[in-house]
């Protein structure tokens, strides 16, 4: 709070040139009593601070609340007419200022120079100062000490003093702390110690190295330790600030909803009501309202019904008052449609019905609306309600905290108030929304039939067996909804063309009705507008699905669990009214009649039918009841109590038990009691109120008051009052009204009926009535006070005598004049000296006949001019002409004469030159006279004063004692040595009479250097350059003179680019100076590092030809693509390949298909005989190069091996060979054993041959299926092979 200085003095953070300024202080202050610890400051607080910057002759008013709990702050500060407000948010790093014709700013509070202001602790992660911190009464090298007792604006205080430097400011000063008394203990009105003010005194280096002194004064008012609204530390209601943080989302809006507002317009004073309806899966929306006369609505004042369909696009505007209905496409714009292109609109989400969809909104915590808490949001609406006009919207919503009475859930999340300004077209809406219900809208609400009185409709009943009270009754909502969800499945019609549903009961079953209506009479403007099914078809669908029982109604298993699925009842199903656009009405086989009408020849007019329905065209009856008040199974005549062609006019006061006349309202059998006329609806004479039971006043003689409103038109008898005669007029009471009240109080009067004055009495009357006078007062209006009657009596309130005598010097009956030689208010002032003889006016004091000698005045107590001392006998001294001496002190009060001197002009003094010394001299050099001829001084002059008599100021100099330099006047001129002003002008960038300001927008020793970017409006200090608001767009610093950080170029205008985190880019060039963040490159950091691209460069570049990268944009590779690498990014394996560097050949795939290039895996499937995710393995009991080798018998279960066919388990029975495809048989060589003997060579011979024919046979094959096999191997396979064994063929 207290740092509030750094703002005035310099906030510019520079290095420590000096060091502390021993001038100004030099380690801590010397106390000269002992040490007395500080007191405690809580960390709330708020208070009223004026900060009077004495050096620059300026105060400042601020307002202060402070919150480290909940890490925020907020300051209103009143300066040179401008008042700007600031808001801190430490959990958001947010600094908001709002200056009025400005707008509102948003800043980071970590890099805004407005952070000293409460304090911004680096150290411990951006947090506040705690609130001690802030008032500066702890921190580093910071230690007060205690002074003792001292007084500021008469309050006793105790004071503690401290030594300070601050080295980010390159300041010394000393602080001087003020905290109320606690020994002796000094009352405040918080009942403990709090802070009274503070002084800081010190000097300043300024980055120039210039030296200036400060000095500042904090007063602190208002100290509280708490903050009474917390809604403080929120912006206004309505304070769009861009770029502001939203910590909260606003709540989710349901599907469908009802409610009601009052719709409050405060510029225009006007206020209406309605009730809203909106169901975005039905795509329905309705209004109930009625239009305000300013609307100039083409329907009137009446109430109205407004549908809007948004599959069809149609707007249905129904007059509930006359009944009529106006149908045509859904206007825009509209709360509820949104334009799709330049001829189609489209039904508004739920969050666009609110206008939520913008997202241009922030949350501003938690604000009370009529009086309950709610969450608050502000949003701009651009180009709404009409293109190029901006609106502010504010939403509010109750808290969880809030709980609804009838149903005990939070509230939380419900809509209160919806308000919206615009203010160029001056608008100001509020909006308070009541009963928001998400639960139960209730379709049947979206009635249109009176739209289809003349159009084209078809009505329909059916019953369904079973018990109404059982089955039905209870659940008659939800039941209602089940035929109507059914209808709309098998007629393909929407809901509003299912009209009238009602369900009735007859003894055993239960009754449906309903009215099916004709497609939507206009085409609407709806974007792909939804085709309706046509009433005939409809109906033709209605009777089929019937008659073949493929009608069924299925109901809610909860709310009817133990009824089956029901279906109509055959024979009762039937088509009862048959309206065409012929506006002809059809029943069973019997006579045609116009809407409306029935009888033999359709000639009697139907009579007031329920929702527009026609009766019966035979009997003419009303199947489905009256409207309003009509009754009879015709609806034709009047309910019991009314009359009038509509049935609208109640019956007057008829005797008990009677009605009136249904067609003239006259009561036949008379009226009841003080009730008159034909209808008996006035009251009889003498009688008034709305039952006629009050007797009228006391009206005039032979008048009586006004029936209705009891008022006596002639006015009222003797001193009765009031427009009914009823009270006593002002100034009577009693119980006829004929005494006049007391003195009562000044416009008051007594109460009328026990004369007491409630308010008191006037001057000096007294008494409950006021009729008395007061103790020492008398007269007839109690106005004379009695004399000085001897003390603790009266004198008599009639005569004014006093009885027992005077007091003092008193004297007379009255004891009203004063004894002889006394006078004065109070008779104590002896008289003067008047002449011998005589005495003084006992009133006045004067002396009628003159004073004694040298005595004077009208009383005769002051001394002649010009004489003084006890008995006025002594002359005066040289006293300027026409003066005197005071007759007491004998001083001249006015100077004495010509070179007379001292205090009683009885002294001749030198310093006089000319005829008879008349002259000064003029500033000789002190202790020196100038000639008392010529003024000359012999021995010079003093300081800057000049001429042989030393009565010119030096050129250069001026002022009294020619001790002020002149300003920057025009080279070679000087200002007049005795004003000041410069006659020529000034130098350079000087301005003002005296060239000692700097002109506008400038500053400096020689006025030299230009303001920085100051917010529009304001200048900067002309010594420091400092602006002493805030800076245009980008610019920072307390000069406003360097860009903000994270921007940069001539006007701070562009932003800095990728730097690394948590740095920023030099804020002339844009470099980063620090590097770039991941994946970025350049000096500033605006391109891919080579390698990367796409809009935030994390993307990595494909395989493109070595050496070279891909397009930082689009990643395509422009030189083309590594070996087995493809596609325009180089990121797709070429051909037949597939692997991490596609460096793996795909295995035998289905012809014609390829496998995953990551996996390899066949997505299609395998080539014959091959098999496994990749097509890489031979199917079981195949082998060879391409699996199509048959294995041989290798035994029963196993398989042989796929590559060289061996069957590693053996061979069947009678197989033999590695690959079991040898008959171990010698019948097989065509050899037997009887030939052994006589042919053991030919056997040999033959043995080896076959033998060696085998194996030569495996050996081929076993280089083939290599040969095959080394094509396709990865270099991980063929060093494989390679560690393999060989395998050596062996012949014995």
């Amino acid at each position: 709070m207290f740092q509030i200085f750094i703002k005035i003095v310099s906030i510019a953070s520079v290095l420590a040139y000096h060091g502390k300024d021993t001038s100004i202080c030099n380690g801590d202050p010397v106390s000269p009593v002992p040490n007395r610890p500080r007191p405690n400051i809580t960390n709330t607080f708020s208070a009223h601070i004026q900060c009077v910057i004495m050096n620059k002759n300026e105060t400042i008013d601020i307002q202060e609340w402070f919150d480290e709990s909940e890490s925020q702050g907020r300051i209103k500060e009143h300066s040179m007419g401008i008042t700007v407000d600031a808001w801190y948010s430490y959990n958001t790093n947010e600094f908001i200022s709002y200056l009025p014709g400005s707008g509102c700013r948003v800043q980071q509070l970590s890099t805004s120079r407005q952070r000293f202001l409460m304090g911004y602790n680096q150290a411990n992660g951006g947090k506040i100062f705690s609130a001690a911190q802030s008032l500066r009464m702890t921190g580093t090298g910071i230690n007060e000490v205690y002074m003792g007792l001292s007084n500021i604006r008469g309050i006793a205080v105790d004071v503690w003093q401290s030594c300070q430097y601050w080295a980010s400011m390159d300041a010394t000063m000393v602080v001087k702390w003020y905290f109320s008394a606690a020994n002796p203990e000094w009352d405040t009105a918080l009942g403990v110690v709090v802070p009274v003010g503070a002084r800081v005194t010190g000097v300043i280096y300024d980055p120039d190295g210039t030296r200036r002194l400060f000095d500042h004064w904090y007063e602190m008012f208002q100290y509280r330790q708490t903050i009474d609204n917390p809604e403080v530390f929120e912006t206004p209601a309505g304070l769009q600030c861009p770029g502001r943080k939203n910590v909260k989302g606003l709540p989710p809006i349901p599907d469908a909803f009802s409610f009601m507002s009052e719709n409050v317009g405060k510029k225009k004073r006007t206020v209406s009501y309605s009730e809203e309806y909106y169901s975005f899966m039905e795509k329905l929306v309705m209004y109930y309202y009625r239009p305000l006369p300013s609307d100039n609505s083409p329907f009137g004042t009446s109430d109205l019904r407004k549908v809007h369909d948004f599959y069809t696009g149609v707007a249905y505007t129904i007059d509930t008052m006359r009944g009529n209905c106006t149908v045509g496409p859904i206007p825009q714009p509209s709360f509820d449609a949104e334009s799709v292109d330049n001829s189609h609109i489209r039904m508004t989400t739920p969050k666009e019905f609110f206008n939520f969809d913008d997202n241009q909104y922030t949350y501003q915590g938690v604000k009370t609306v009529r009086d309950i808490d709610c969450d608050s949001w502000v949003g701009l609406k651009a180009n709404w309600p009409t293109p190029g006009i901006n609106s502010t919207w504010q939403w509010y919503f109750a808290t969880n905290q809030w709980v609804g009475v009838s149903t005990g859930t939070s509230q939380g999340g419900t809509l209160v108030q919806v308000v919206i300004d615009v203010p160029s077209i001056n608008i100001h809406l509020e909006s308070n929304v009541f009963n928001f219900d998400t639960n139960n809208l209730d379709i049947f609400k979206f009635d249109i039939s009176q739209c289809y009185v003349y159009r084209n409709r078809r009505k329909f009943q059916m019953e369904f067996p079973g018990d109404f009270k059982s089955a039905v009754y209870g659940n008659l909502h939800v039941f209602k909804s089940s035929i109507l969800r059914r209808l709309r499945y098998t007629l393909g019609v929407s809901a509003l063309r299912i009209a009238n549903l009602n369900i009735d009961y007859t003894p055993k079953n239960i009754k449906v009705t309903f009215e099916v209506l004709d497609v939507a009479p206009v085409v609407g403007d709806v974007k792909d507008i939804v085709k309706e099914t046509p009433l005939d078809v409809a109906a033709n669908r209605l009777h089929s699905m019937v008659q073949n029982s493929l009608f069924v109604i299925t109901l809610d298993r909860k709310a009817f669990p133990n009824i089956p699925p029901m279906y109509p009842i055959l024979q009762s199903f039937k088509e009862t009214i048959h309206l065409s656009n012929r506006n002809q009405t059809t029943a069973g086989n019997g006579p045609v009649c116009e809407g409306g009408f029935y009888g033999t020849n359709c000639s009697k007019p139907c009579g007031h039918c329920n929702s527009g329905a026609h009766c019966n065209i035979v009997t003419g009856n009303c199947p489905n009841g009256c409207q309003g008040h009509w009754s009879g199974s015709r609806c034709d005549v009047c309910e019991a109590g009314l009359y009038g062609p509509n049935c609208s006019q109640l019956c007057g006061h008829c005797n008990s038990g009677t009605f009136c006349n249904s067609g003239t309202g006259i009561c036949p059998y008379g009226c009841q009691d003080h009730w008159g006329g034909s209808k008996c609806d006035v009251c009889k004479s003498g009688y008034h109120g709305w039952n006629c039971s009050q007797p009228c006043g006391h009206c005039n003689s032979g008048t009586f008051c006004n029936s209705v409103t009891g008022i006596c038109p002639n006015g009222c008898q003797g001193h009765w009052s009031g427009s009914k005669c009823t009270v006593c007029e002002g100034g009577y009471h009693g119980p006829g009204c004929s005494q006049p009240c007391g003195h009562c109080n000044s416009g008051t009067f007594c109460n009328n009926m026990t004369g007491i004055c409630p308010n008191g009495c006037q001057g000096h009357w007294s008494g409950s009535k006021c009729d008395v006078c007061e103790g020492g007062l008398y007269g007839p209006d109690c106005s004379k006070p009695c004399g000085h009657c001897i003390s603790g009596t009266f004198c008599n309130n009639v005569t004014g005598i006093c009885p027992s005598g005077c007091q003092g010097h008193w004297s007379g009956s009255k004891c009203d004049v004063c004894d002889g030689g006394y006078y004065g208010s109070d008779c104590s002032m002896p008289c003067g000296h008047c002449n011998l003889g005589t005495i003084c006016n006992n009133v006045t004091g004067i002396c009628p006949n003159g004073c004694q000698d040298h005595w004077s005045g009208s009383k005769c107590d002051v001394c002649e001019g010009g004489f003084h001392g006890p008995d006025c006998s002594k002359p005066c001294g040289h006293c300027i002409s026409g003066t005197f001496c005071n007759n007491i002190t004998v001083f001249c009060p006015n100077g004495c004469q010509d070179h007379w001197s001292g205090s009683k002009c009885d002294v001749w003094e030198g310093g006089f030159y000319g005829p008879n010394s008349s002259k000064p001299c003029g500033h000789c050099i002190p202790g020196t006279l100038c000639n008392s001829v010529t003024g000359i001084c012999p021995k010079g002059c003093q300081g800057r004063w000049t001429g042989t008599r030393c009565d010119v100021c030096e050129g250069g100099f001026h002022g009294p004692n020619c001790s002020k330099p002149c300003g920057r006047c025009s080279l070679g001129t000087y200002c007049n040595t005795v004003t000041g002003i410069c006659p020529n002008g000034c130098q350079g960038h000087y301005s003002g009479s005296r060239c000692d300001v700097c002109g506008t927008g400038r500053y400096g020793p020689d006025c030299s250097k230009p303001c920085g970017h100051c917010i529009s409006g304001t200048f900067c200090d002309d010594v420091t350059g400092t602006c002493p608001y805030l800076c245009q767009g980008h610019w920072s610093g307390s000069k406003c003179d360097v860009c903000e950080d994270g921007f940069h170029g001539l006007d701070c205008s562009k932003p800095c680019e990728h730097c690394k985190s948590g740095t920023f880019c030099n804020n002339v060039t844009g470099i980063c100076p620090n590097g770039c963040k991941d994946h970025w490159s350049g000096s500033r950091c605006d391109m891919c590092e080579g390698g990367f691209y796409g809009p935030d460069c994390s993307k990595s570049c494909g395989h493109c030809n070595t050496g070279t990268f891909c397009n930082n944009v689009t990643g395509i590779c422009p030189n083309g693509c590594q070996a087995h690498w493809s596609g325009s990014k180089c990121d797709v394996c070429e051909g037949n390949l597939y692997g991490v560097d596609c460096s793996k050949p795909c295995g035998h795939c289905k012809r014609g298909t390829i496998c995953d290039k990551v996996t390899g895996v066949c997505p299609g499937g395998c080539q014959d005989h091959w098999s496994g995710s990749k097509c890489d393995v031979c199917e079981r009991n195949v082998y060879g190069v391409d699996c199509s080798e048959p294995c041989g018998y290798c035994k029963r279960g196993t398989t042989c091996d796929q590559v060289t066919g061996v069957c590693p388990g053996g061979c069947q029975d009678h197989w033999s060979g590695s690959k079991c495809d040898v008959l171990r048989d010698s019948g097989s060589l065509g050899l037997s054993n009887n030939d052994k003997g006589s042919s053991s060579g030919t056997s040999v011979a033959i043995g080896v041959t076959v033998t060696l024919l085998v194996v030569a046979v495996i050996v081929i094959a076993f280089l083939l299926y290599v040969i095959r096999k080394r094509r396709h191997r990865t270099p991980q396979e063929y060093a494989t092979l390679q560690e393999q064994p060989t395998n050596h063929i062996t012949m014995s």
